[in-house]
């Protein structure tokens, strides 16, 4: 029999006879049994079982000698293999029984290093393995055939034209690991295993995505994927990646599961910052028709409880699940959503408000729009910290998921050529004809930029249509694709910009069913601030002290430390879902009024959405100089116009109407169903009792487990100036808020400016 011994990566120590102390820098096992201490004591590579059960044959049974030295074994602790004394087998053996074959191993595992910058990768990667004789590292090339366990390939960067070539050769099997040595940052994975993990056409969509500037240039020079020159070689970066990649060839050999299966990471080689980013797995990219996972009109409500989890509305799931599930997605490199960072601008915890990055697809060569897409964000409000950070990555993959791709099965027509139901863009946008006379003025004045005016829409010119699902009839119902989604090819004709893409009615949930009502609960809300703002008619307030919740008084106590008042208006008209504006201004000459709107079946939900989204606002104007005076972190021409120049005196609609008593939240409650689906027909039926029908598009990405749908309503408005015939002149005669519907002349000149 071999003699036994302790594992050389750990220290061992027997105190007072009766307890033994097992010590490395990863782990302390501290064991209190006088037999394991007495065997253990003993245990030094000299002495085979037979010699410690003569030894302490006086204390123990040979039994209970056999029994102690198996627990250690069986826990990974003492082996019986001769020491080898050096720093790398000490490492070894510190994985414990994981990497005991790997140990004694006669099989040699074979590492290719596949350089395509010449960066001498290979050279270093072999000295830090040199010291496991079961591992070889060479060079290799496309030229011939390939026979390694894993190849290393090395780009200066990972959308190298030669990667996708390499990606294809690679995909019957080959397993392989990028890296990037170069630049500020230095990228170490993902390894790649074709049928399991994300392949590198999943990597380098998500990549393109995040690198708006570069596909700009490469659009306007011809390149083929992005202009970024690597800024060079670090005096680390080499060797930063190859210390990552030793790492995790070690364990791939040695048995284990590695940390770069699908997963990277980056290392800013001037702060040492390191980051992990999840590559996720596109399934569009291994299916022969990828149109087929998006299925636009498939709308299946389930049967899902109504749960209340706070002004987040009715969830299948708390917050804190919803972002454990999706916190993988961001990523600066290869993300859905590139940040998520705090706006916060209290230290009491009463505002809490995120910005997260997303990414839109270009829209031409539309210099203005490339800016606006380097700058853009969504907007995470809510009455807790992980709730405000849900609603801003939410946000931000709804937009992303808005964003359109090539695999969106559509269908190219014109208007006068369709036999299957359509929504005609002029019943949605509600332009009127005096609008598109003059949209080139409207559109040259800089306040206009979110409220461009489109085109006429040509019925004898082709266009591009989506499938979506009319909750109201159940039918398919075709949607110009300009209107629903972002990027769109359409958007190019210059000749023929017949719509704007924008946001309303789009947003997410945990399950389809949730995106579906907070979409509708959008279009209730734009509906309803258009008929007020629009008219710019007084509306009753609500009566702040009866609401039974001291988030409230919290909120007022903190926005008076900045001399502010907070008031809420209700909105609520002739369809049946609450509507709240919550407003705030500051007691001072420039009062910078800010405004936050909500709409929820449940007016108290409805409510709270209304002052957390005017906490959204805050961090824009918090800031003050030496004389008290605003100092403005937006640069956007219509809401500096709206902070600087309106005031309660000027524009008093948008003050309580004082003719008749506050409201309270309790006046505005009905009953609703108990269902997330029953509540979306609920209000489907509501909006179908007014003539109005309910489209939704399903826009749920298959690589993103978030469902996105964009709801559309046509006849319901927008808080844009839309100054077409219907609600916002109707409604307002109907519900003796005025005797006499406006002139389009009379239409408040500004709409909304956000």
């Amino acid at each position: 029999m071999n003699p036994l011994r302790f594992r050389d990566s750990l220290a061992v120590d027997v105190i007072d006879g009766t307890k033994l102390f097992l010590l490395n820098d990863e782990t302390s096992v501290i064991v209190e049994n006088p037999n394991t201490a007495a065997v253990a004591a003993l245990i030094n590579g000299e002495r085979a079982i037979p010699q410690l059960m003569n030894e302490l044959a006086g204390t123990l049974s040979p039994e209970q000698v056999f029994l102690e030295v198996a627990k250690l074994q069986r826990a990974g602790h003492v082996i019986s293999r001769d020491s080898a004394d050096d720093p790398a087998t000490t490492y070894l053996e510190s994985f414990g029984k994981a990497t005991d074959d790997f140990a004694g191993n006669q099989r040699t595992f074979t590492v290719g290093v596949l350089d395509l910058v010449d960066c001498a990768l290979g050279e270093s990667l072999s000295g830090a393995l040199a010291a496991y004789p079961q591992l070889a590292v060479s060079t290799v090339d496309l030229s011939g055939d390939i026979d390694a366990d894993l190849v290393v390939v090395v780009a200066g960067d990972y959308l190298d034209p030669a990667l996708r070539e390499i990606n294809k050769r690679f995909l019957d099997g080959q397993h392989w690991i990028l890296t990037k040595p170069m630049g500020r940052e230095v990228y170490a994975g993902p390894r790649i295993l074709p049928g399991e993990t994300a392949c590198w056409e999943s990597l380098a969509d998500r990549i393109q995505a995040n690198r708006q500037v570069e596909r700009y240039v490469t659009g306007k020079v011809g390149r083929s994927y992005p202009a970024v020159k690597p800024i060079g070689v670090s005096p680390g970066g080499v060797a930063l990646a190859t210390g990552i990649l030793a790492n995790e060839i070690f364990a791939v050999a040695a048995g284990m599961p590695g940390e770069l299966a699908g997963s990277m990471r980056s290392i800013d080689v001037k702060t040492y910052e390191m980051r992990e980013h999840t590559v996720v797995k596109n399934p569009q990219f291994s299916v022969d028709d990828p149109a087929s996972l998006r299925r636009t009109s498939e709308v299946i409500l389930g049967n899902y409880p109504a749960l209340h989890l706070e002004d987040g509305g009715y969830r299948v799931c708390t917050p804190k699940e919803t972002f454990e599930r999706l916190e993988h997605h961001i990523s600066h490199v290869c993300g859905a959503v590139s940040r998520l960072v705090t706006l916060n601008v209290d230290e009491e915890g009463i505002t809490h408000s995120y910005a997260a990055g997303h990414n839109f697809g270009m829209m031409g060569d539309n210099m203005d729009l490339l800016r606006n897409n380097m700058r853009g964000q969504s907007g995470g409000k809510g009455r807790t910290e992980t709730q405000a950070k849900v609603s801003g990555i939410c946000e931000a993959i709804e937009r992303y998921s808005g964003v359109w791709t090539p695999d969106i099965p559509e269908t190219l027509t014109t208007w006068n050529s369709l036999s299957t139901r359509a929504i005609h863009p002029r019943a949605y946008l509600n332009y009127s004809d005096a609008q598109y006379d003059s949209r080139d003025e409207w559109n040259r004045d800089p306040r206009n930029r979110l409220q461009k005016i489109p085109m006429i829409f040509d019925e004898d010119r082709p266009v591009h249509f989506t499938a979506g699902r009319s909750l109201t009839t159940g039918e398919e119902v075709l949607v110009p694709s300009a209107m629903v989604w972002f990027g769109h090819p359409d958007l190019d004709q210059r000749d023929h910009l017949y719509t704007m893409t924008d946001s309303n009615g789009g947003a997410s949930g945990n399950v389809i069913d949730e995106a579906v009502l907070q979409g509708l609960c959008e279009v209730y809300e734009r509906d309803a601030v258009a008929l007020w703002w629009f008219n710019r008619i007084a509306r009753p307030g609500i009566d702040l002290a009866s609401v039974q919740d001291p988030y409230v008084k919290q909120m007022q106590d903190f926005y008076a430390t900045m001399d502010r008042d907070i008031w809420v208006l209700d909105l609520s008209n002739d369809l049946s879902v609450p509507t709240f504006a919550a407003f705030s201004k500051r007691h001072h000459e420039v009062q910078d009024l800010m405004v936050g709107f909500g709409a929820h079946p449940d007016p108290h939900i409805a409510f709270f959405r209304a002052l957390t989204e005017l906490n959204q606002f805050l961090p824009f104007i918090r800031q003050r100089d030496a004389d008290g005076n605003t100092i403005y972190s937006v640069d956007d021409a219509a809401t500096l116009e709206w902070c600087q120049t309106r005031t309660v005196e000027s524009d008093p609609w948008v003050a309580p109407d004082p003719n008749v008593p506050l409201k309270t939240l309790e006046s505005l409650e009905r009953d609703l169903p108990t269902t997330l689906g029953d509540i979306v027909r609920f209000c489907v039926d509501d909006l179908a009792a007014s003539g109005m029908e309910t489209v939704v598009v399903n826009q749920t990405r298959p690589d993103i487990d978030l469902a996105v749908a964009k709801v559309l309503v046509p006849g319901m408005r927008h808080f844009w100036r839309r100054t077409g015939p219907g609600r916002i002149y109707d409604v307002p005669v109907a519900l003796g808020w005025r005797d006499t519907p406006l002139t389009e002349a009379e239409v408040n000149p500004i709409g909304v400016f956000f």
